[in-house]
């Protein structure tokens, strides 16, 4: 029989977790230029995100022992420090979702993760394809000059080999304050969420290799 006295002597027993509700992790400038901000930040990655000594140690390029003791007395040197977190942020996928790397290699993968999202049916999209496919003309307020209108075109289009709805746009933007004319194309997909239409689009310069493409 457990007493409530049993209890409170339990709990009083136990370890609160540093890194729990209510923790924030530190960022990367904050690992770089505070050493007892990059400890916090590797000791937080071993308790919730599986960063093993080896791993720290084949960055150190020293063995599991000593990346453990180099670590726990902190005595990484400013460039060691820079290893560790290059390797955090750049190759582990510690920080982000593990499976992003996957993820990446789908096509038009943020399509149906939105549609999946917002609970969207492929019959629902695919009504949209049926009802908006075709090349459109684009008229919308200037944010750039009062009263004025940006006259553009907008595409719709299935990727016949995702089924994916998806959107090209293009507008013209005037030359001004030294600046040459130019054209600005954006590209992205249409969902039909609650009755109503919904674009997301970004800017395909940047970065320069356009998923969209096809």
């Amino acid at each position: 029989m457990t007493t409530d006295k049993d209890r409170a002597g339990k709990t009083a027993g136990e370890k609160a977790d540093p890194f729990g509700k209510g923790y924030i992790r530190p960022t990367r400038g904050e690992a770089e230029s505070l050493p007892a901000k990059f400890y916090e930040l590797v000791a937080y990655l071993r308790a919730k995100r599986n960063l093993t000594w080896q791993k720290l140690g084949e960055q150190l390029g020293v063995d599991a022992t000593n990346a453990t003791r180099r670590i726990n007395g902190r005595s990484l040197d400013l460039d060691e420090r820079k290893l560790i977190l290059n390797y955090i942020y750049e190759q582990s996928k510690l920080i982000s979702d593990p499976a992003g790397a996957e993820i990446s290699a789908i096509r038009d993968n943020l399509y149906f993760s939105l549609a999946d999202f917002y609970g969207i049916k492929p019959t629902s999209q695919d009504n949209v394809r049926a009802l908006c496919v075709g090349t459109y003309q684009l008229w919308r307020h200037s944010v750039e000059d009062s009263g004025e209108f940006v006259h553009g075109r907008l595409d719709f289009y299935e990727n016949e080999a995702t089924g994916a709805v998806c959107v090209s746009m293009i507008q013209p933007r005037k030359a001004r304050d030294g600046m040459r004319a130019s054209t600005e194309e954006f590209a992205g997909y249409l969902f039909r969420v609650a009755d109503m239409y919904m674009m997301l689009l970004r800017d395909i310069a940047f970065p320069a290799t356009d998923p969209f493409a096809q």
